[in-house]
């Protein structure tokens, strides 16, 4: 991959994060850490219920969270498997012992389709984004449905 194909990617799996903690993933922080200050406040339970409390305050920060890191992983496989097309296809193509000047043609012929790998995944991300987004609106307890 070339060096501005993996830039690319990277700004644009670096926004699509930054988008979704921005958007959502914060708020549900904020809200755990306010929930677990309470429980921390209340000076009738033991510490193994605190601990418990505390883990039913972080439930739905970490469903959000496995919803943005599918996604991601999801976009990953995606632009690996069209990268790996491209590789195969030149693979196909290679004569037995090419001259230095069919091997730059291959090379370009690599890159040219891993860009638009690129592209075409980074056209998804406002899917991605809105599919996300659709997810992460319903109920908390509606996230565990959502394992694709």
């Amino acid at each position: 991959m070339t060096q501005n194909a993996e830039n690319r990617i990277e700004c644009a799996l670096t926004t699509m994060i930054n988008d979704a903690d921005k958007i959502h993933l914060r708020k549900l922080q904020a809200e755990m850490h306010k929930c677990a200050a309470k429980c921390c406040e209340n000076k009738e339970c033991s510490i193994e219920l605190v601990h418990a409390c505390i883990e039913v305050c972080s439930q739905n920060l970490k469903r959000a969270q496995k919803v943005v890191q599918s996604e991601i992983i999801h976009f990953q496989k995606r632009l690996q498997e069209c990268v790996f097309t491209c590789n195969n296809d030149v693979k196909k193509n290679i004569e037995k012992e090419p001259i230095d000047l069919q091997i730059k043609a291959y090379e370009s012929g690599f890159d040219n389709c891993v860009e638009k790998c690129v592209d075409t995944n980074i056209a998804l991300i406002p899917f991605i984004m809105k599919k996300m987004k659709e997810i992460l609106a319903k109920k908390p307890q509606d996230l565990n449905e959502n394992k694709n």
